[in-house]
């Protein structure tokens, strides 16, 4: 029977400070051993990186031990602040059948690599890749922290949870700050899906529509309609959020994202605040980690 291996590549703003190609990680979130490698030359010099574990006895298993390490792995790029990336589950670099059976002549496979999580049958299998560099350094320690430290939430995340949690790992990427404040909005605004409107709220929109004066202009009057149709389809963004977090962190919290919010649509439509947003973008990460792990708790 053929066992099975996943590997997670990933990008870590950190360079690790180690001259090997490879190193062993420790963790009791999996029953084998987990590798980090360097995808090209050695962890110090490499452009991404890669964890690798074999020896599971399903491709199920296998894509079930290793999306725990990545949601791990997502939470502790939050809570240690240092930032992961694992793409968006595409492919890399595409190989002909021609290089492919130029390779199986050597006894083994050739693989493309994928972005994130991938699972495949535990043979000879080469991964090419391209070089590149990266520029602030790091140990071969954070990476088993940032895997060991949150693996009370090394579970399976809601689609909504997943975007929350790339977004804010992004935002703590080499952008601007003003990137990085729209990022951790938006990673909220994801966690608070805009729910259908209630029968009364139709009512009222419907009624509402029905009394537009016959008086004003036909642009007008259709703007307006056009608006109270919308709305009376679902919640709004703020009506969303502000229930969000009154349910899972109070009111208090609710009304600091609501002037969070209030920055944001003043930044994006009138430019206010541009290139000092620093504190904001703080506070924004702050809220946005604490719902996102709030919302993971719960269930929700």
């Amino acid at each position: 029977m053929p066992t099975f291996c996943f590997r997670l590549v990933f990008r870590f703003n950190r360079a690790i400070g180690s001259d090997l190609g490879e190193t062993s990680l420790r963790t009791e979130l999996c029953p084998h051993p987990l590798k980090l490698k360097a995808r090209t030359g050695t962890l110090r010099t490499t452009h991404g990186l890669a964890i690798e574990s074999c020896g599971y006895s399903s491709e199920e298993e296998a894509r079930l031990f290793g999306s725990r390490i990545l949601n791990a792995m997502l939470i502790g790029g939050i809570v240690r602040r240092v930032g992961v990336d694992f793409g968006i589950g595409k492919r890399r670099a595409q190989y002909s059948n021609a290089v492919k059976q130029a390779v199986a002549k050597t006894g083994a496979t050739l693989r493309e690599e994928v972005d994130g999580l991938d699972v495949y049958a535990d043979e000879q299998v080469v991964f090419i890749a391209t070089a590149g560099h990266i520029v602030a350094w790091a140990d071969v320690e954070d990476i088993n922290n940032l895997i060991n430290s949150q693996e009370h939430y090394a579970k399976d995340f809601s689609e909504p949870q997943k975007i929350a949690a790339g977004l804010l790992n992004d935002s703590l990427f080499e952008v601007s700050t003003d990137a990085a404040f729209i990022l951790r909005i938006s990673a909220v605004e994801a966690l608070c899906p805009q729910a259908t409107a209630s029968p009364e709220y139709i009512s009222l929109a419907s009624a509402l529509r029905d009394s537009i004066p016959a008086t004003i202009s036909e642009d007008t009057r259709q703007a307006m309609v056009r608006l109270l149709q919308r709305d009376a389809l679902r919640q709004s963004v703020r009506s969303a959020y502000m229930s969000k977090f009154r349910r899972l962190l109070g009111a208090q919290k609710a009304n600091q994202f609501d002037k969070l919010y209030s920055q944001r649509s003043k930044f994006l439509h009138e430019g206010l605040h541009r290139g000092r947003l620093l504190d904001a973008a703080n506070a924004a990460l702050d809220l946005a980690q604490e719902l996102l792990l709030s919302d993971i708790e719960s269930g929700a």
